[in-house]
């Protein structure tokens, strides 16, 4: 399903979440399968392999990702879940117009209580390797990990809403 436009109506944007919320456990599997593995562990090399992957699929298809692309799909809710894994938080559609995210699942109400609410859109480090940016795909967890001071080995989840 096409990730609706900004002229799309708010039934339709929440039609389009509604279908990826049902789609997220067949992607996770297609990344399974992508990876070779039993089961994802969702570890900072896990993480940099997918981040890999979609690197050399950009350059093999010179492509953008959008919602019909299945491996953009499928890298969007990978990072999605795997954020969560290590930093908490919840699926949530964007609806605010005004938002560069809008029309996108976002992540809110992650990071530990204290934190300052502030979402997160997994689109974005698609966006980032498919501009070329070189950087690891696991930066932004490992810089969100640093400045909580968890290790990337505890992978549970900082708050318990």
């Amino acid at each position: 399903m096409e990730q609706p436009k900004e002229k799309a109506t708010k039934q339709q944007i929440e039609a389009y979440y509604a279908h990826f919320l049902s789609h997220i456990q067949n992607n996770l599997a297609k990344a399974k399968a992508m990876l070779g593995k039993q089961t994802l562990d969702y570890s900072i090399a896990e993480i940099d392999q997918i981040g890999k992957n979609y690197r050399d699929y950009v350059k093999k298809k010179k492509v953008k990702g959008d919602w019909h692309d299945e491996q953009f799909e499928m890298f969007v809710t990978y990072c999605g879940e795997a954020w969560m894994r290590y930093l908490g938080g919840n699926w949530k559609i964007c609806l605010q117009k005004a938002d560069r995210d809008y029309g996108f699942p976002i992540i809110v109400q992650w990071g530990p209580p204290e934190y300052p609410w502030t979402s997160v859109c997994p689109k974005d480090w698609a966006r980032n390797i498919e501009s070329g940016d070189k950087d690891p795909l696991s930066l932004p967890w490992r810089n969100k990990l640093n400045y909580f001071k968890v290790s990337d080995e505890w992978g549970g989840k900082c708050r318990k809403d």
